[in-house]
């Protein structure tokens, strides 16, 4: 019995859902990041609120910047995200 992963349509066909399914991927992520750009505190005006920066062993930096548009819970990711 032939197994479907054998068949050469099956491969074919396989390798086009999964280039139907990346390039939606990578529309949805443009969208995404379009929208961000929109976002832009440059753009939009923003001050910034709080800036917190994070020197470990004076070899590594991470610096996080929050605006007054940010919500509540992207404040709580970028507070995780510099004091990981």
């Amino acid at each position: 019995m032939r197994h479907k992963w054998f068949s050469v349509k099956a491969k074919k066909r396989a390798s086009l859902n999964a280039r139907t399914r990346a390039k939606r991927r990578w529309a949805l992520d443009r969208e995404r990041r379009a929208r961000l750009d929109a976002l832009d505190p440059i753009q939009v005006g923003g001050n910034i609120v709080r800036r917190v920066v994070v020197i470990d062993k004076e070899s590594r930096v991470r610096e996080r910047v929050f605006y007054e548009f940010d919500r509540p819970c992207d404040r709580k990711r970028k507070l995780r995200e510099v004091l990981a």
